[in-house]
């Protein structure tokens, strides 16, 4: 797995995916969820699946003129995770347990997924702890320095 990270914009390359086919290039995006985001409560994952859209247009195209997968990985910062990459995820976890035993226990995955998910969801915790953290420092520090 190949990491690069382009102002504050993750690109992930999977070279040999479990299963095979095309080299996957997944755009890894976290975008905050409020009032003007979320507008209807019926469909709560709305604002991650426009997201979602606005990311396959934008490199769509582009990946597969280049023969590439791509797979638009939306978080919000409150945890949530689009049904797009949690279907990968959990499709790439059972092709590697099938490597090593041919029956996969749906639960095992399962298990396995959601240790994935919490782990993904700590990371965004983490990261947006400390953006607050920097942007309430900055704001304490321009009151001081104005007064």
């Amino acid at each position: 797995m190949l990491l690069c990270q382009v102002s504050s914009i993750l690109h992930i390359l999977i070279r040999n995916p479990y299963g095979g086919g095309k080299q996957i290039i997944i755009d890894v995006a976290v975008t905050s969820i409020d009032s003007t985001t979320r507008t209807n409560d019926d469909k709560p994952e709305h604002p991650l699946v426009v997201r979602r859209k606005q990311n396959k247009q934008r490199y769509g195209r582009t990946t597969k003129l280049n023969g590439f997968a791509f797979f638009a990985a939306i978080f919000s910062y409150a945890g949530q995770m689009d049904v797009v990459i949690k279907n990968l995820l959990l499709e790439q976890i059972r092709l590697k347990l099938q490597l090593v035993d041919d029956e996969v226990k749906n639960s095992k995955a399962k298990a396995i997924m959601k240790h994935c998910v919490r782990s993904i969801s700590a990371a965004i915790n983490r990261s947006a702890s400390r953006n607050i953290l920097l942007k309430a420092t900055n704001m304490v520090n321009l009151a001081c320095h104005t007064q």
